[in-house]
Parts: structure tokens; sequence; C-alpha cells
């Protein structure tokens, strides 16, 4: 009997090997399980980009809806610009690692998202080698850095002076227009108060209530005079804002400031202005009434000088009272010269020719310890102005600056053609831009502080002793700048001296005039001739109509428009000659002289006034006739525009 096989004995592995496969198993599992569960994205990937494993963290950051669906992908076409991985492979190549590269992904949805990588070279058990990557979504942070610096740059670029301190009030930063308004850099102040600003304009209480304001949490506003580091002082618009920590206690505080200076000096310059017109209405308006009381009392002088023998003691007295008539008529002109209300006879010029022609005559109105200079170029400087009024202008600003040297010094006149910008005109109130010659007088005098320099043009305005000037003299070359349509500028410092600059309108070089004369009119008989007139002054009315009947004139006359053309019809003639004021109650002269007109297209008239501000009033060459009177007017001035505007020969002569 055979035997039976034997089976062949297996022997069980050991028990270390079933424990070593055991643990290999749960550390695969714990790494996957780590793997899975980093917040921070893990991949793995060939180096042609290809995804062989990524976790969770990966997936969401792209937007694959798990872990297993990013594997296969290529992480190739997750860069925004593909240069960037180039770039990254290329470095990881030759370094083996690259830490914390910023890279741009785009998601899955398409949203631009930054990364922050970090990769490096693996080579696996089979030898190959691949990527391995960490990637963390820092787009947040970028846009934070962003933000910061896009703030840092706003506040350095801020117009206005940012200071930022500490709750005790020490500064810790200041940008640059704190520097460019009160001359200290930052260093200058860090660490400092803000009480480095103090001018003592204010008193302790104005910085208790501020300090008090902005400790309770509150927002302080207002406006505080400063120093700055050159010891000028200036107006600020300063808000005070606290700005609170996470535990709401405050941290900072942050003051805006403002320069109001520039604007506080404009508003000074506009009130200023704003005044002066106001002085010059007043004045005009007084020189109006003065004219035509002067024009009765000097009217009535000339017939009583006439009328009385040079050998009575009572000419003398009358003489006595026309003169100071003239000297009162005088005063009057540089009224209305400061009210821009005179009549002016504008004509082309070279200035250099003017000041030239005063060059001799300045001189003698200065005295002897004082230098003049006069410097001019070589080419025209052509101005549209009233010529005397220029002249008057000069002398007038010469012999201003000869008063402000009393112990001698040196005086200048120089002209120049300039181009005033907006520039200029912003902060310049009342002047306008354009091309002007300007016409500059500066001395080495005494100077001005600024109260007395913002009332330097007012009438009657003067600091020198009494008795010793009018105080007219600037305001009638503020009233012809402004009246020429240009513009007078002063600068001046106590101590330094003044500067007066005129600007007047730049012209054209004037062309040569046309030959030949207009033809005159018919000449008639000496004192022959009806004429109207038309005068709501009635002392003024009786004294016209008294000298023109006296001379041989049948006179038609009116207290108005209405009355005068009451009084022509009443006579039943034609009129020769129409002599109107100005303003009258119920119309203008020059309305009045139209409507005539229309039923004497021919008539010749001669326009008086105290002033005259209207635009349509004629002046030398006008539509209606060559003759315009300025009150006070006197009888042989009157005989004499009436005989030329008649066109009558021989004298007017003295009133019967």
């Amino acid at each position: 009997m055979r035997d039976a096989p034997v089976a062949p004995v297996v022997e069980d592995p050991p028990a270390g090997r079933h424990q070593a496969e055991d643990a290999l198993r749960r550390a695969e599992l714990r790494y996957r399980s780590l793997f899975e569960h980093l917040p921070i994205a893990v991949y793995r990937s060939t180096f042609d980009g290809t995804i062989v494993d990524a976790n969770t963290a990966f997936a969401t950051l792209i937007g694959w809806p798990s872990s297993a669906a990013a594997v296969g992908q290529s992480a190739k076409d997750l860069y925004v610009d593909p240069e960037d991985r180039a770039a990254l492979i290329t470095a990881v190549r030759a370094a083996g690692e690259i830490r914390g590269q910023l890279v741009r992904l785009r998601r899955l949805d398409g949203e631009p998202i930054w990364v922050d990588l970090t990769v490096r070279v693996q080579e696996d058990a089979d030898g190959t080698c691949g990527l391995q990557g960490m990637a963390r979504n820092v787009t947040e942070e970028i846009q934070a850095q962003q933000q910061l610096r896009l703030l840092a740059s706003a506040l350095e670029a801020a117009a206005d002076a940012i200071v930022i301190t500490d709750p005790r009030g020490a500064i810790e930063w200041a940008n640059p227009s704190f520097t460019a308004m009160t001359g200290y850099t930052v260093a200058d102040v860090r660490g400092r108060n803000p009480s480095v600003l103090k001018s003592g304009t204010h008193d302790d209480g104005f910085y208790r209530d501020l300090w008090r304001t902005i400790i309770d949490g509150h927002v302080w506003i207002g406006e505080i005079q400063n120093r700055r580091k050159d010891g000028s002082l200036y107006v600020e618009q300063m808000s005070i804002t606290p700005v609170r920590a996470r535990d709401g206690a405050i941290a900072h505080f942050v003051a805006v400031k403002r320069d109001l200076s520039a604007l506080r000096n404009l508003e000074a310059q506009f009130r200023q202005a704003q005044k002066m017109e106001a002085i010059g209405q007043l004045a005009g308006g007084i020189a109006h009434d003065f004219n035509n009381l002067m024009t009765a009392i000097l009217g009535y002088c000339e017939i009583l000088l006439d009328q009385i023998p040079g050998d009575d003691p009572t000419h003398a007295d009358v003489q006595e009272i026309r003169s100071a008539g003239l000297r009162a008529s005088s005063l009057t002109r540089q009224l209305l010269a400061f009210s821009r209300k005179q009549i002016l006879k504008p004509a082309v010029f070279d200035i250099r020719s003017t000041v030239t022609g005063l060059d001799r005559m300045l001189r003698r109105v200065i005295r002897e310890d004082i230098t003049l200079t006069v410097a001019q170029g070589d080419t025209p400087l052509w101005v549209l102005a009233d010529i005397g009024q220029v002249e008057q202008v000069l002398i007038n600003l010469v012999i201003n600056a000869s008063d402000a040297m009393p112990g001698g010094g040196s005086l200048s006149v120089t002209s120049r053609a300039v181009r005033l910008d907006d520039e200029f005109v912003r902060h310049h109130p009342g002047s306008t831009p354009g091309r002007f010659i300007a016409l500059e007088v500066r001395d080495s005098g005494v100077g001005m502080p600024p109260d007395v320099l913002s009332r330097i043009f007012e009438p009657f305005f003067t600091t020198k002793p009494q008795g010793k000037g009018t105080g007219l003299g600037l305001s009638m070359v503020y009233g012809i700048v402004k009246q020429s349509g240009g513009y007078v500028s002063v600068t001046s410092e106590p101590g330094v001296g003044s500067v007066f600059t005129v600007f007047l309108p730049e012209d054209v070089e004037p062309r040569a005039a046309d030959a030949g004369a207009a033809p005159g009119r018919t000449k008639c008989l000496a004192g022959s001739g009806a004429i109207l007139v038309a005068e709501d002054d009635a002392s003024i009315r009786d004294l016209v109509c008294r000298v023109l009947s006296r001379n041989g004139f049948t006179v038609m006359a009116g207290g108005s428009a209405r009355e005068a053309l009451a009084s022509l019809d009443g006579a039943g003639r034609r009129p020769d000659l129409l002599l109107t004021d100005v303003i009258m109650p119920d119309t203008n002269g020059v309305e009045f002289a139209r409507a005539l007109r229309v039923r004497h297209p021919d008539l010749p008239v001669i326009f008086m006034s105290g002033y005259h501000d209207l635009p349509d009033v004629p002046s030398a060459g006008g539509a209606f006739s060559e003759r315009l009177l300025q009150k006070p007017v006197s009888p042989e001035a009157l005989l004499q525009a009436v005989h030329e505007s008649l066109g009558t020969t021989g004298s007017a002569g003295a009133p019967a």
C-alpha cells in the first residue's frame, strides 16, 4: 500500500512583516489624509505641466470640484502669462527650489488671482522627476498693499497739508504740502508738538477748547493763525480728526490744513475794490453837483468883473471869489478823475516820448538829494489814452515818491511792454488779461505798512502833515488809469520803499492822418442865431441864457427836454444850435438831441456835463457835434464853443 502524498507545508510570514506592512498602510493613510486636509494648496506635476496629484485646497483654489478632478489637467493652462511658468521652470531646474514666487493664475470661472508659489524638484521611487508645489492665494494682500500705496501716494500728493500725531500730540508724519506751507520738514518736527507753529495770536483758552474737543473724540474744524519757520504769519483752515484703534481708544490724530493766505488777500483786494468803487460813485455825484454850483459862481463872477471898473475895491473882491472858485474847480477835477467820470480825449502815442518830454520837468519837482533814473528801450510803446492825463499820472507818482524820501534817495522811471495772464488777474482783482504798457515808478523811500497801503487811493487820505497835501494825488492817478482801461498796482515795505506800476492798454502804431480837411459850415454873422437851451439847474440855465442873450443870440430855454420843446414851439422858429445838459429829469441830453435832429437833421449840438459816464455821450468828432463842455464852463469858453459850432467868424468877445 502506497503511502498517501504529503501536503506541502506553507509557513506563515513572520509577525514583523505583517506589522511593517500595516504600519506602511497606516502611514500612507495618514499622509493622504494630511495631504488632503492641508489648508495650503499642494500639487504635483510633471515638468511638462500635467498634474499628477493635488489636494482639496488646490482644487478649491482653482475651482475644480474635487482633487481627483485636478489630476490629468495641465498646469500650463492656469497661468495668465505663459512666460511666467517658463521662467519658473527654468529657475527651478537651475536651483532645485524656488520660494515666494508671485504669479498670476486664472481660476476656472475666469477670475485672475495672485498666488505665492513655492516649487521644488521631486524624484519618485522609480527615479522619475517631477515638480511639487505649494500655492497660497495672496490676492487680498496684494490688493491691500496696492490700496496702501495708493493711499500713501494720495497723502503725499495732496494739496492740503496733512499731519498725523500720536494721542499726546507728537508729530509722527507730515506730507510735502506741510513743508511747503510752513517751511518745516518732517525731520524738523517729528516727535515735536504742533505748538511749534503757534503765533501767539490765540489765547490759552482757544487751545484748551481745541484739545477738549478732539480728546472727547469729536472733530475740530476752525481757522487758526500760525507762524512759519521764517517767522511770517499765515491763516489756515484746519480739521483735526481722532483715529481710534480696535479697542476704541484714540490712537492718532489726523490734521488737514489749508493755507488761506492767498484767499484772504484776494478777499481783501476785492473788498478794497468795492470800497473804491463806492467812494468813486460818491465822489462823482458830489463833483457833478459841485460843478453846477461852480459854473454859476464863476459865470456870475465873470459878468461882475466885466461890469465893475478895475479900480473899484469890489473888483478885487470879486477877483478873489473867482480865484477861490478856480481852486475849488481844480479839486473837483481831481474828484472826477478818481471817480472815472471826467471827459478824456484819448489818442495813440508812444509813452516813451511822454516820459522823455517830462524828464526835465520831473527833475525840477524833486529835490537835489534824490537821484532820478529814466530807463527806456528802443522799441516804441504805443498806448491809447489821454496824453495830458498820463502826464499828470506820472507827475503825481514822481512827486509822491519824492515826498516819501525826506532824507534823499533814488527814484527810477521805467516803461516796458508786458502781457497780463490769467494767473496775474486771479491775484489782482480789477485787472484784465491782455497786452499792456507798464509804467513803473520805484523809490527807496520810507515805504508803507499794510494799513496805510490799503487806503492810499482813497480821496482825502494822506499821511502828510495838515496843510501839506489834499490826499487827492494818488486817488486821481487811480481814477485816470481805471478810466483809461488800465490797472495800477503798488507794493511797499516799511524801510525799503515803494513800487507803483501803471498798466495801460497797448495799442497799435498810429497811421498817418488822412490828407485833406472836412468842408466847413457856411459862416454867418457873429452874435446871431437862435439857440435852444435845455438845463435842469435853474442858476446855470439863467446864467447861460443871460450870457447868450447879451451877446446877440436869441435864446429859448427849458428846465427839461419837454419844457425846452415847448419853448421852441412857442417861439415858432427853427433853432440854429442845441445846448443841452447830459443829465436831465425826463431824459438825457443825448436822447433829446437825437429826437430833435429827426425834425432838424443838420442841427449842431453842444453837450454840457458835470461829469460824463454814459457810453453814448459823443466826444470830440462825435456824431452830433465837436463840442462837449465839462462844467464848470466859463462864459468865454461857452461863447467860443457856440461860435465854433455855428461856424461864425470873429472872436466871441467878453460878455456885455
